[in-house]
């Protein structure tokens, strides 16, 4: 993409854009996935908005990621955010078409999708009519807006950019990648607890939900990778489980890492985090998003595709980050299908490489 515009100047023009139109789209974020999968889908959103001329609201309320007012905890406004408490139970993401679900959810029944994609109907329906009830105008929600499809290239003039899906979605994650001057603040603290040099490498090594989806690399892989495309030994390491932090504080001495993660951190649940309190929410939140931003300024980042945080970063970073598990001509579609279709490339993309195979699931 050429001359892309400042995150300032695209701001003002998205607003510009966004207000002129009449339609309207109550987007909710924060629904029930990790931080970076609801992020992805509030991107989507964006450019579903722009391309069917839809002005976005947003409604952060009780995001699973809050901890008092939703998206401005941490993040500038960019759109104007409603309130409405039916948005809770009834604004919720669309379902995918029945031939996908049985694909891609095998655990669940043909009764029970279409159980599911049922009540999910009768949801929108009912949020339609208690939006006209409180906004006083139509509106279309979440549910609206078709499950992503991944487009080749992504046109959208109201706001002056186009490009493939990487550099789309960087552009729009720039912009949206404001912070608050306190949250700034606060993590201007926590970044300085890392003691990070002026030139530094970062990767993320995970546990936790992931276990669930998708297969936990071993340290070795992303240390490789380090070692094979930089000659930087200080290394900023995301992990969830500090038994993995001292695990390669031992294996790899070499290596001078940094990390913000706790003794006490064993493994990332989002169930269990989306129910901390909202004190304690908002610390692991201030860390995190340090962390993250601290990885965006790296010199050389590799990560999984198939980990919400890398694959955000990698997108920020692209072409310059490096997949762990997929090939940089595949990244640029595996950056915009479903985690089920990501699994699959990665290990396609693995299954003749050296991983041990007690790394991966059978």
């Amino acid at each position: 993409m050429n001359n892309m515009p400042s995150p300032d100047e695209l701001l003002r023009r998205y607003r510009e854009a966004n207000e002129s139109y009449k339609r309207v789209l109550v987007f909710r974020t924060g629904i029930e996935q990790g931080f970076f999968a609801e992020h992805k889908c509030l991107i989507h959103a964006i450019i579903y908005c722009l391309q069917h001329h839809l002005r976005m609201k947003l409604y952060s309320h009780g995001a699973n990621y809050a901890y008092a007012k939703g998206w401005t905890d941490y993040f500038q406004p960019f759109c104007e955010e409603v309130g409405g408490d039916f948005n809770m139970k009834y604004n919720v993401h669309a379902v995918q078409r029945l031939k996908i679900l049985r694909r891609e959810q095998k655990q669940l029944s043909l009764w029970g999708i279409v159980k599911w994609k049922v009540k999910y109907a009768l949801y929108n329906r009912l949020w339609r009519l208690l939006a006209l009830r409180e906004y006083g105008t139509a509106a279309l929600s979440t549910s609206d807006i078709p499950p992503y499809r991944e487009q080749d290239y992504i046109r959208l003039p109201e706001i002056g950019i186009e490009g493939n899906y990487p550099e789309v979605f960087r552009a729009l994650a720039r912009m949206l990648w404001r912070f608050t001057p306190e949250a700034a603040a606060e993590m201007k603290a926590e970044t300085e607890r890392l003691s990070l040099p002026a030139h530094y490498a970062a990767t993320q090594i995970r546990g936790g939900d992931k276990v669930t989806e998708t297969d936990l690399y071993p340290a070795e892989m992303f240390v490789r990778l380090i070692e094979q495309n930089t000659p930087l030994r200080d290394v900023l390491l995301l992990t969830d489980d500090y038994a993995i932090l001292e695990r390669v504080r031992r294996d790899f001495p070499d290596i001078r890492w940094h990390s913000l993660c706790a003794p006490e951190e064993q493994g990332y649940y989002n169930n269990a985090f989306a129910h901390e309190a909202s004190e304690a929410k908002h610390r692991q939140m201030i860390r995190f998003l340090a962390q993250i931003d601290a990885m965006l300024r790296a010199d050389f980042f590799t990560g999984s595709v198939v980990m919400g945080p890398s694959l955000f970063v990698l997108e920020m970073m692209y072409p310059a980050g490096l997949p762990a598990d997929c090939s940089a001509e595949q990244f640029p579609l595996a950056s915009q299908i479903s985690i089920p279709r990501r699994v699959a490339m990665a290990r396609e993309y693995l299954s003749d490489r050296s991983i041990p195979s007690q790394y991966r699931r059978e």
